[in-house]
């Protein structure tokens, strides 16, 4: 599966604005089209039926988008252990996220670090983040996520090729991981 947009090239750093410049830039760039066809393609949700629904049913309902573009160095908007869960509220118990890359990660770009298990002892609370620049965003974290995680398997590390990905359960905690690549 290649990510096929028109949004795989862009870096914001080589177009040399300050921090406070791209993020508007971010925002602006999160509700892009391309990202909605994307979501779209029939490969994708060909694949989420089959994670969701075991490929009964042919249909997916793209609730919402997210894009991130995590600068070298910038520790200021990463997001700590959280469920998307809480984001979609309105979503079936059985929501899926597919996580997809539109670029090469690795250990040193940052990625994502998903519990490949419920975490049940974990309370979320919500706040709000301010970012330079940026407008509001409602966010939801675990108040002590240690706790949750001290039994069972251990946060996965991912990473991989732009244009692959993988799904995970709504449910499941997850956190961005620092970019401290040069790109």
């Amino acid at each position: 599966l290649r990510a096929g947009s028109d949004l795989a090239g862009m870096r914001l750093d080589a177009l040399d604005l300050p921090p406070h410049a791209r993020s508007g830039v971010y925002d602006m760039v999160n509700s892009h089209p391309a990202l909605f066809r994307l979501a779209g393609k029939p490969e994708i949700v060909e694949l989420a039926d089959r994670f969701i629904n075991g490929g009964r049913t042919g249909q997916v309902i793209v609730k919402g988008l997210q894009l991130r573009m995590d600068l070298p160095g910038n520790q200021s908007e990463l997001l700590g252990w959280h469920r998307d869960r809480d984001y979609f509220q309105s979503l079936p118990q059985n929501g899926v996220v597919l996580w997809l890359p539109l670029v090469d990660i690795d250990e040193r770009t940052g990625g994502i670090s998903v519990v490949p298990r419920p975490v049940p002892d974990v309370e979320f609370v919500e706040l709000v983040k301010h970012w330079p620049g940026r407008k509001p965003m409602r966010g939801f974290e675990g108040k002590e996520p240690d706790r949750g995680l001290a039994e069972g398997p251990p946060p996965v590390r991912g990473g991989c090729r732009g244009g692959g990905g993988g799904f995970f359960n709504l449910w499941n905690m997850h956190r961005s991981e620092p970019n401290s690549s040069e790109r």
